[in-house]
Parts: C-alpha cells; sequence; structure tokens
C-alpha cells in the first residue's frame, strides 16, 4: 500500500505515533491559529485532521463521514460548542472520543455535563495532553514531551483580520463577546499578554477602537504570503 504523503515519515515506527494512527479527527474550531497547532500535533501522533470552522459546517461535515473522535472548541461564530457536544452525545453513531477545548476553564464543567468525554484547556499544552485525552487507556511513550514546530504565522494573520472584521462599524454586544473570547483564547495561544489584557476589557464595554489598534500593529509586524 503506498505511503500517505500527508503524514510526517515516522508514522509507523516511532511510538509517539502509533496511539493515534489511522484515526480521522473532526476539529471544530474557528481560529486558524490554534487550528494549525492542533493539526501539528495530530500529524505526529499519526492521526488525519478535518477541519469545520463553525457549527453548521461541523453538521455538513458529520452528514458526509464519521470520524473516531471530534474536537470542539466551546466558543464558535454561530453557537456554543456544547450544543454539538450534546447532539453528538446522543446519537446512536457516537464518534468513540469527544473533547472540549475553550481558553476559559470555568466551561469545563458544563461540557462534561453534555457528554464530553475530556475538557482540554487552551492552548493545548502539548502532546501528552492531548493524547492523554484521545486515547486515555494508553501507555504514553516519555518522547511525546518533544517540542513542537510553531504553527504559520500567517494563520495568525487570517485570525486578527477576521476579528477586525467583526469590530469594525459599530459592533453590538454580541459580536464584541464573540470577539473577546476568540481573542483571549488567541492571545493564549501566542503568549500575547498585552492582547488578552485587552480582550479582556473589550468584554468589559471598552472602546473596540483602542483593540482595532492594537491589532493592526500586530498585523502590520506579520507576513503577508
Amino acid at each position: 500500500m503506498p505511503s500517505d504523503p500527508t503524514l510526517p515519515a515516522h508514522v509507523g515506527t516511532d511510538p509517539m505515533a502509533t496511539c493515534c494512527a489511522g484515526k480521522t479527527i473532526l476539529v471544530v474550531e474557528d481560529s486558524r491559529h490554534a487550528s494549525d497547532a492542533l493539526r501539528l500535533m495530530l500529524r505526529h501522533l499519526g492521526a488525519r485532521m478535518r477541519r469545520a470552522g463553525t457549527l453548521a459546517e461541523a453538521g455538513r461535515h458529520l452528514t458526509l463521514y464519521r470520524p473516531d473522535a471530534v474536537v470542539v472548541d466551546l466558543g464558535l461564530p454561530d453557537g456554543p460548542g456544547e450544543r454539538l457536544i450534546a447532539s453528538l452525545a446522543l446519537d446512536p453513531r457516537r464518534p468513540a472520543r469527544i473533547l472540549a477545548l475553550s481558553a476559559l476553564p470555568e466551561r469545563g464543567a458544563d461540557a462534561l455535563a453534555c457528554g464530553a468525554d475530556a475538557f482540554v484547556e487552551k492552548p493545548v499544552p502539548g502532546l501528552r495532553a492531548l493524547a492523554a485525552a484521545l486515547v486515555p487507556d494508553v501507555v504514553l511513550p516519555r518522547s511525546l514531551d518533544a517540542p513542537l514546530a510553531a504553527p504559520d504565522r500567517r494563520s495568525l494573520r487570517d485570525d486578527l483580520e477576521t476579528v477586525t472584521a467583526l469590530l469594525q462599524d459599530d459592533p453590538d454586544p454580541n459580536a464584541c463577546r464573540y470577539a473577546s473570547e476568540f481573542l483571549s483564547g488567541l492571545a493564549l495561544q501566542t503568549g500575547d499578554g498585552p492582547l488578552a489584557a485587552m480582550a479582556a476589557r473589550l468584554s468589559d464595554g471598552a472602546d473596540p477602537g483602542l483593540l482595532l489598534r492594537m491589532i493592526a500593529d500586530r498585523r502590520a509586524a506579520l507576513p503577508m504570503l
């Protein structure tokens, strides 16, 4: 059988790549930067990843195929991830594992109550944490603690452009609330403390213009291509 060129060469030989080998994981995540980080992790674990950016897109994916596991971000643009988790948990064709993701640890209890098998706080701390949530009964090798390459910074630019579009032209409170949560997770993913602080101020009613100027500075420092 020919090898899959989308998987790293060590799949099937390195123990770190065997725990999820051959599995398909649907990741429901609106942030491209966070999705790219998860894609790198899942490739190292031997899994294939598909991505949906919204609840609606996830629904379309699930009408076409059934993944081995679904990883659901709880803050999505068209509704809470808990809604999808509850639906999957009651489905007779339930995936083997349902994981919930959020930068807000206080949302973990609700996600578990809705039927998630595990809650992982964003940013995902590393391969071992992700593998343990996906395959809890497998003994994990120490090589899972090895550092990974960072996601492509162009995905960070895309996320910042998404938030810019949301906050322009007098955004309503719902748009500000979503943008605040989205940016908080992105700031944690990238280690950007000032951006996280400004995102928190937005949720408290601060002028979006201040945040837009900070985002513009971040975008100017990122590659165009």
